[in-house]
Formats: C-alpha cells, structure tokens, sequence
C-alpha cells in the first residue's frame, strides 16, 4: 500500500469514454472505476474480513476497511445462536 494515497479530482473521460473521477495517487492514471478485493484484516489475535479499494491500473491499494457486510452477518448470526436459533 502507497502511504499517504490521495485522490486528485478531474473533470473529463478516458479512452473509452467513461467519466473519469479520480487519478491514482501511485501511477497517476485516470480512474472511472475501482477493483475491489476481499482481504483478511488482523489485529493481534482477531481477525474480520475485509476489503481492500485497488487501483484498476497499477493494483495500489488505495484504502481498506472491515466488510461491513460480512461483519453483519457475523453479528446476526451470533445473536441468533445466542437465542438459541442457529440458522
């Protein structure tokens, strides 16, 4: 990961015409879209799942985060098997 990754926002297209939004601090290509990718996030002995913002071009990870939706799921679940209703 590129520390201090920061977006410059620009006003036109690409190539293929697609609006352009941001340019990568990294490779400083245009950006109309971002790749995500499922990550494992570990802090001393826990661990959640992730997702980690990548750069299309150049695969620099722009920011990563708990996978909120996975983290719900969890949550759910736990609740459930604490009422007795696993799923």
């Amino acid at each position: 990961m590129t520390a201090g990754c920061r977006f410059a926002i620009l006003d036109g297209a690409n190539q293929s015409g697609a609006k352009v939004i941001a340019k990568c601090p990294h490779c400083e290509r245009g950006m109309s879209s971002i790749k995500v990718e499922a990550i494992q996030i570990k802090a001393g002995k826990s661990s959640w799942n992730g997702v980690a913002y990548c750069c299309p071009s150049c695969d620099c990870a722009l920011s990563v985060m708990i996978d909120q939706i996975s983290l719900k799921d969890d949550v759910v679940a736990e609740v459930l098997q604490g009422l007795g209703r696993e799923q």
